[in-house]
């Protein structure tokens, strides 16, 4: 030190560069956009506490040490028979007496379900406790923006996950905590509005939870709405899972005992195909006899009744489209800045052929454009949005994405990097 410098001027340096950092940090932090994500159908995890479950004798009946336990989605537990125990703790039941006019399903005898990791990231990077490229979800956007623009998981990129099983009217804690997380993100971030990208039934959600906004709020808080292979129309692939069970493509699933759990869900008759985007002429279920017999029936949007009754389900039409059909507008727009992302080129379910009443699984009769599970023809929906409110509203069409594998597509990633840095 030269001999004319003050003993503490190393101190005051050092407290200076500190402080520098710290400001410069903070204000860094408060320059990137806060971004919410908000998984679609399956890709929430679920986690249970048994208690004397009365599920099969081979299956677990009681947490160990009141230890939860991971029900979706734990990779062992679709080898057989542990899928049956699976298919037994996610299963819902109904009050019958008030399917109508409340919130009534509830979970198995001896089960206590919950979704993990509200506001965390990481419980929406992959689809189960496996990480790989085939379990992946949102773990390419989140690692994208981390390392293209500097954001850091937990601060600045959160997490929404729900019950994927239930319907908007079983969901209204999940609103108000949702609402909330909004508004503190927005607090956290100086005022930057909140961008929500959402993937598949997610989509079909926030366009009901912005519904239930009023505008003023919706101006303050939500710069962007992003919804990837949205599901606002419904999708034929949920009739085939009402029918005879959708096994999601896993061999070791029975797709009629996993009937019995799809059912149950709320959020597979909120997945139904809807009349504003399917019409209500347009078959959607052909239960015809052998051949060369001309089909014995057609189904559309308009006798879903007649439909669920032949398949003894009346009980199911009540249930389902009688409660849910009206929970969301499809065609009201969101009133929010928006874009839609759909992949198309992918032969994707358009209508079912039913062989016979009972247990016989549906064949697959005819496909349109799509990503395998959303119909392209939904982008109309957004399309028709942007003549009904102020906010502009795009649709990027992405050549050959597939439902789930859009998430990793570069093409996407980009996008969304794109909406947040702008």
């Amino acid at each position: 030190m030269s001999q004319g410098a003050p003993f503490w001027a190393p101190v005051f340096w050092f407290v200076s560069l500190l402080l520098l950092a710290a400001c410069c940090q903070g204000s860094d932090s408060q320059e990137r956009t806060p971004v919410i994500l908000v998984p679609g159908n399956g890709g929430s995890q679920l986690w249970a506490h048994l208690n004397g479950a009365e599920s099969p004798w081979y299956c677990r009946r009681r947490s160990p040490e009141g230890r939860p336990q991971q029900l979706w989605l734990e990779m062992s537990s679709l080898l057989y028979p542990a899928v049956n125990c699976m298919a037994y703790n996610l299963v819902l039941k109904t009050q019958p007496e008030s399917f109508l006019t409340a919130a009534s399903t509830h979970d198995n005898v001896g089960v206590q379900t919950f979704v993990p990791g509200f506001g965390i990231v990481d419980t929406v990077l992959w689809l189960s406790n496996w990480q790989t490229k085939y379990t992946a979800y949102y773990s390419s956007i989140v690692a994208h923006l981390e390392e293209k623009l500097n954001y850091t998981k937990n601060i600045d990129i959160k997490a929404a996950p729900y019950d994927f099983r239930k319907a908007p009217d079983e969901l209204g804690d999940y609103f108000q905590s949702l609402k909330t997380l909004i508004e503190d993100s927005f607090h956290r971030a100086s005022g930057r509005k909140v961008v929500l990208v959402a993937h598949s039934l997610g989509g079909k959600l926030m366009l009901h939870f912005l519904h239930s906004q009023p505008q003023h709020w919706k101006d303050q808080y939500i710069g962007h709405f992003v919804a990837i292979g949205g599901a606002f129309g419904g999708v034929t692939v949920s009739l085939l899972a009402m029918l005879s069970g959708y096994n999601l493509g896993i061999a070791t699933i029975n797709p009629l005992q996993f009937r019995t759990v799809q059912r149950s869900w709320p959020s597979t008759h909120y997945l139904l195909p809807d009349a504003i985007l399917f019409g209500s002429d347009r078959p959607l279920v052909k239960s015809k006899r052998a051949p060369p017999s001309p089909p014995d029936a057609v189904y559309t949007t308009a006798n879903l009744s007649a439909l669920f009754a032949k398949a003894s389900f009346a009980k199911g039409y009540a249930e389902g489209p009688a409660r849910y059909g009206e929970l969301t507008d499809v065609g009201k727009p969101p009133g929010v800045t928006t874009t839609c992302v759909f992949g198309d080129g992918l032969p994707t379910l358009a209508s079912i052929v039913w062989p016979k009443v009972g247990d016989k699984v549906a064949d697959a009769d005819e496909h349109e454009d799509g990503d395998g599970t959303v119909a392209a023809s939904t982008a109309r929906l957004c399309r028709d949005w942007s003549a009904k409110q102020a906010a502009p509203v795009r649709v990027a069409r992405l050549a050959k994405a597939q439902h789930l594998a859009i998430l990793s597509d570069v093409r996407l990633l980009e996008l969304v990097a794109g909406v947040v840095r702008n």
